[in-house]
Protein backbone atom coordinates (compact mmCIF):
# COMPACT_ATOMS: atom_id res chain seq x y z
CA UNK A 1 0.00 0.00 0.00
CA UNK A 2 1.37 3.51 -0.26
CA UNK A 3 2.66 5.06 2.76
CA UNK A 4 3.11 8.14 1.08
CA UNK A 5 -0.53 8.85 0.38
CA UNK A 6 -2.33 11.36 3.04
CA UNK A 7 -6.11 12.56 3.59
CA UNK A 8 -7.51 14.32 6.16
CA UNK A 9 -8.84 12.90 9.23
CA UNK A 10 -12.63 13.59 7.99
CA UNK A 11 -12.10 11.57 4.89
CA UNK A 12 -9.98 8.25 6.89
CA UNK A 13 -13.00 8.31 9.15
CA UNK A 14 -15.04 8.06 5.63
CA UNK A 15 -13.08 5.64 4.23
CA UNK A 16 -13.21 3.71 7.34
CA UNK A 17 -17.09 3.46 7.61
CA UNK A 18 -16.68 2.09 3.85
CA UNK A 19 -14.22 -0.58 4.53
CA UNK A 20 -16.11 -1.73 7.42
CA UNK A 21 -18.92 -2.03 5.67
CA UNK A 22 -17.14 -4.05 2.75
CA UNK A 23 -15.14 -5.60 4.60
CA UNK A 24 -11.68 -4.51 2.91
CA UNK A 25 -9.34 -5.52 5.59
CA UNK A 26 -6.11 -3.70 4.49
CA UNK A 27 -8.15 -0.62 3.92
CA UNK A 28 -9.48 -0.61 7.16
CA UNK A 29 -6.28 -1.41 9.01
CA UNK A 30 -4.71 1.71 6.76
CA UNK A 31 -7.45 4.06 8.02
CA UNK A 32 -7.11 2.80 11.44
CA UNK A 33 -3.37 3.82 11.72
CA UNK A 34 -4.00 7.12 10.25
CA UNK A 35 -6.71 8.26 12.59
CA UNK A 36 -5.90 6.56 15.98
CA UNK A 37 -2.01 7.16 15.50
CA UNK A 38 -1.80 10.59 13.83
CA UNK A 39 -0.09 13.67 15.15
CA UNK A 40 -3.25 15.19 13.82
CA UNK A 41 -6.05 13.51 16.39
CA UNK A 42 -8.30 16.44 16.69
CA UNK A 43 -11.73 14.82 19.16
CA UNK A 44 -10.37 11.86 21.61
CA UNK A 45 -13.79 12.02 22.52
CA UNK A 46 -15.31 11.09 19.13
CA UNK A 47 -12.30 8.73 17.84
CA UNK A 48 -13.66 6.37 21.42
CA UNK A 49 -17.01 6.35 19.77
CA UNK A 50 -15.77 5.84 16.06
CA UNK A 51 -13.53 3.25 17.59
CA UNK A 52 -16.16 1.36 19.61
CA UNK A 53 -18.87 2.07 16.36
CA UNK A 54 -15.86 -0.05 13.92
CA UNK A 55 -14.62 -2.22 16.79
CA UNK A 56 -11.20 -0.66 16.65
CA UNK A 57 -8.85 -2.70 18.78
CA UNK A 58 -8.50 -1.26 22.13
CA UNK A 59 -4.64 -0.54 21.73
CA UNK A 60 -5.16 1.44 18.79
CA UNK A 61 -7.70 4.12 20.93
CA UNK A 62 -5.13 3.92 24.11
CA UNK A 63 -4.41 7.32 23.28
CA UNK A 64 -7.86 8.83 22.58
CA UNK A 65 -8.76 6.27 25.95
CA UNK A 66 -6.14 7.64 28.09
CA UNK A 67 -6.92 11.66 26.93
CA UNK A 68 -10.72 10.95 27.67
CA UNK A 69 -9.79 9.65 31.31
CA UNK A 70 -7.77 12.31 32.24
CA UNK A 71 -9.27 15.13 31.14
CA UNK A 72 -9.97 17.84 33.49
CA UNK A 73 -13.60 18.48 32.44
CA UNK A 74 -15.91 15.99 32.34
CA UNK A 75 -17.90 14.28 29.41
CA UNK A 76 -21.07 16.52 28.27
CA UNK A 77 -24.16 14.92 28.23
CA UNK A 78 -23.61 15.48 24.15
CA UNK A 79 -20.72 13.55 24.27
CA UNK A 80 -22.19 10.96 26.30
CA UNK A 81 -24.89 10.40 23.81
CA UNK A 82 -22.49 9.04 21.26
CA UNK A 83 -21.46 5.96 23.67
CA UNK A 84 -23.21 3.23 24.68
CA UNK A 85 -23.56 2.47 28.01
CA UNK A 86 -21.10 -0.08 29.05
CA UNK A 87 -18.41 2.27 27.69
CA UNK A 88 -19.99 5.29 29.64
CA UNK A 89 -20.21 3.07 32.95
CA UNK A 90 -16.06 1.71 31.82
CA UNK A 91 -15.14 5.19 30.88
CA UNK A 92 -16.44 6.62 34.06
CA UNK A 93 -14.94 3.92 36.12
CA UNK A 94 -11.82 4.44 34.68
CA UNK A 95 -11.75 7.87 36.07
CA UNK A 96 -12.96 7.02 39.57
CA UNK A 97 -9.65 4.95 39.30
CA UNK A 98 -7.49 7.45 37.75
CA UNK A 99 -8.41 9.81 40.50
CA UNK A 100 -7.82 8.00 43.18
CA UNK A 101 -4.48 6.99 42.32
CA UNK A 102 -3.36 10.58 42.56
CA UNK A 103 -4.67 12.02 45.98
CA UNK A 104 -2.08 14.38 46.58
CA UNK A 105 -3.18 15.97 43.42
CA UNK A 106 -6.05 18.57 42.95
CA UNK A 107 -7.53 20.89 40.02
CA UNK A 108 -8.27 24.54 40.86
CA UNK A 109 -10.77 26.50 39.21
CA UNK A 110 -8.63 27.00 36.68
CA UNK A 111 -8.02 23.90 35.75
CA UNK A 112 -4.26 24.34 36.98
CA UNK A 113 -2.69 20.88 39.03
CA UNK A 114 -1.57 21.63 42.61
CA UNK A 115 0.25 19.80 44.62
CA UNK A 116 -1.07 19.43 48.14
CA UNK A 117 1.93 18.58 49.93
CA UNK A 118 3.64 21.64 49.07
Amino acid sequence: MHDDFSLPQKSWIALLSIADRYEFLNVRERAIREIYHSQEREDDVLLVSLGEKYDVPPLDMLQSLAEVVMRVIPLTADEVAGFSTLTVSRLAHAREDFVRQAPRFRFDQHFQVVDDAI
